[in-house]
């Protein structure tokens, strides 16, 4: 129930958090301004192009852990890269790795290919609707309240992915295992709750009056 000191709590930390955006707004506006920035983008799609073709040639992905070895000599993927390169007028060094893809998505497509790819968006996909299903399922608890946070939080993990390697650093995937655990333990305290309020219903049978016995 919304009070006079929760929304003083809300609003003192909008306006910490408004302090620190100003703070750091010259930091940012100068990171977006950065002329290397066009260069990473195009790098980007570089690296896109690279597991495009991987998957072209490997529908079932080249894989696990493959995608910083075939993008460096001998094999052709280089190519990619150094096509890159080239076209900016810069000299080709052979001996310097490859960046690995930047996307999450786009490596799983390159080294588990269309059906690992697949199976990931599924098992985000049903933990997610789990979340939002709690979510739902929970009235005004803690319960809710969780639900609401984990599926909010892993809704910008997954964007997030779309152009960084979150889940591949060790720290976000053990904490993303942990809210998984946390999701199916809400799953099943749903399902409980659900089949408590399903038995406690009356059948048809009682809501009818017994049948009058005939006289002897």
């Amino acid at each position: 129930k919304p009070t006079v000191r929760r929304w003083s709590v809300a609003a003192g930390m909008g306006v910490v958090g408004a302090v620190g955006l100003l703070l750091t707004a010259d930091t940012i506006v100068a990171r977006f301004n950065d002329h290397g920035n066009q260069a990473s983008s195009e790098l980007r799609e570089v690296m896109k192009d690279a597991c495009r073709e991987m998957v072209r040639d490997h529908p079932l992905g080249i894989g696990w852990n493959n995608y910083a070895l075939v993008v460096n000599p001998p094999y052709r993927y280089a190519e990619v890269y150094y096509d890159w390169i080239r076209g900016r007028g810069m000299r080709v060094d052979e001996t310097k790795a490859n960046s690995v893809v930047e996307s999450h998505y786009y490596l799983l497509l390159a080294e588990t290919g269309y059906p690992g790819l697949a199976a990931w968006l599924l098992v985000i996909g049903l933990a997610w609707w789990r979340n939002l299903r709690a979510f739902l399922a929970f009235g005004h608890s803690f319960q809710r309240s969780l639900s609401l946070g984990i599926a909010a939080g892993c809704a910008l993990n997954y964007l997030q992915s779309t152009l960084e390697r979150v889940l591949t650093q060790p720290r976000n995937l053990m904490l993303w295992l942990i809210l998984m655990g946390v999701t199916g333990r809400l799953e099943q305290l749903r399902r409980e709750r659900r089949r408590a309020a399903v038995s406690q219903r009356p059948s048809a049978t009682d809501t009818h009056e017994p049948h009058a016995m005939p006289p002897p």
